[in-house]
C-alpha cells in the first residue's frame, strides 16, 4: 500500500511541477513528492529490484531516443573540445568529491555523482546502478540545476 502511495505523491509532486513550469519538473516534482512522502512515512519504503530495473531501462531508453542524424553532424565537429571540456568538469568533481569525502561527509560514490555535471535522469540512474545514496545525489544535483538556471541567464545577458 504504502508502494502504491509513494507512486501517486511522486505523479502528483511530477504533475504540479510541469504545471508550474519548473525546469525539470517532472522529475524534480517526482523526487519532491515522493521525498515528502517518504519523510513523513513511517516505514522504510524499498522500490521492489524489478520496478528498480524497468526504471533503469526506461531512462536508458528515453536517453536513447533524444539521439539523432542532425545530432551526430553537430557533435562531431565539437567532439574535441567536448571530451576536453568534460575531463575539466570531471575532474574538477573528483576534487570536490574527494574534498567532501575526506571530510568525512559522504562516500565517495555519492560525492562523486552529486558534483558530476550532465543531465540529472542520467547521472540518477547511474547513482541508481552504483548503489551510491540516491536522496543526496539528488539534492546536490538540483542545487547544482537550481544554480544553473539562476545565473546562465545572466552571464548570457552580460556575455552577449
Amino acid at each position: 500500500m504504502n508502494l502504491l502511495i509513494l507512486i501517486l505523491a511522486g505523479v502528483a509532486g511530477a504533475l504540479l511541477a510541469v504545471k508550474l513550469a519548473i525546469p525539470g519538473g517532472a522529475i524534480v516534482g517526482a523526487m519532491i513528492g515522493s521525498g515528502f512522502f517518504t519523510i513523513l512515512s513511517t516505514t522504510k519504503i524499498v522500490i521492489p529490484a524489478p520496478v528498480n530495473f524497468t526504471i533503469q531501462v526506461a531512462l536508458g531508453i528515453m536517453i536513447g531516443t533524444s539521439m539523432n542524424k542532425d545530432l551526430l553532424k553537430v557533435a562531431s565537429k565539437i567532439v574535441p573540445i567536448a571530451i576536453i571540456g568534460s575531463l575539466v568538469f570531471i575532474a574538477v568533481g573528483v576534487f570536490i568529491a574527494l574534498f567532501v569525502y575526506k571530510l568525512g561527509l559522504l562516500d565517495f560514490a555519492t560525492a562523486l555523482l552529486g558534483f558530476t555535471p550532465g543531465a540529472m535522469s542520467s547521472v540518477l540512474g547511474l547513482a541508481i546502478s552504483l548503489e551510491a545514496k540516491l536522496a543526496l545525489v539528488a539534492t546536490i544535483q538540483i542545487i547544482r540545476l537550481i544554480m544553473v538556471i539562476t545565473f546562465v541567464p545572466i552571464i548570457v545577458k552580460i556575455i552577449l
